[in-house]
């Protein structure tokens, strides 16, 4: 399990329930779960996740023990090559596409900031998680991360994730594609009604 500060339960979305931040989402985002690393973890999961919403949120902010890179997501623990991603990375001056099918993974909760980069810069990550409680439905999500350079201007990436899966999400396991997780890494995951 990884080293945890603080995990909360279905606290108010309107902060992270005394972790020292603030943050104001809309009335229809309840807070369901967070983590703060209080030293360098291999691993976050969020487990038991009520299907009582619509759709999930994630919001990241984390950084890696080794070069930047991805967070990587399993849903159910599932490892099975049942994920593609669709996304469109820019840094610098450039864009490009890319299209990942038969992964083992989904991509990216948080674009991590890696040992390079300036000391104390955490990379960030929203992802919502559409009809994750469906028995009917594959599973698609998007995301939006970013992180400052290794490259003048930092970058970003927008991802259309799928995991073809119709079993409802109950579980969520993130890890980074290299490295650590480093201390001082946030994950809140919100259920929007």
């Amino acid at each position: 399990m990884s080293p945890i500060a603080s995990t909360l339960t279905n606290t108010s979305a309107r902060g992270y329930g005394g972790l020292g931040a603030s943050v104001t989402l809309p009335s229809d985002f309840e807070f369901i779960q967070g983590y703060l690393l209080t030293s360098n973890a291999t691993d976050v999961t969020f487990a038991t996740i009520p299907s009582t919403y619509r759709a999930l949120f994630l919001r990241s902010s984390a950084r890696t023990t080794g070069n930047q890179t991805d967070t990587y997501i399993r849903y159910n623990g599932n490892s099975s090559a049942v994920y593609a991603n669709h996304l469109l990375t820019a840094n610098g001056s450039s864009v490009n596409p890319f299209d990942l099918t038969g992964q083992t993974q989904t991509r990216s909760a948080c674009l991590l900031t890696g040992s390079t980069q300036p000391a104390g810069t955490f990379g960030v990550g929203y992802l919502q998680i559409n009809d994750y409680a469906s028995s009917t439905k594959l599973k698609t999500s998007k995301s939006y991360v970013g992180t400052i350079g290794p490259v003048s201007g930092g970058e970003m990436q927008w991802y259309d994730n799928l995991w073809a899966s119709t079993s409802p999400i109950t579980s969520i396991f993130l890890y980074p594609g290299e490295g650590l997780f480093v201390a001082g890494s946030r994950f809140n995951l919100y259920g929007v009604k």
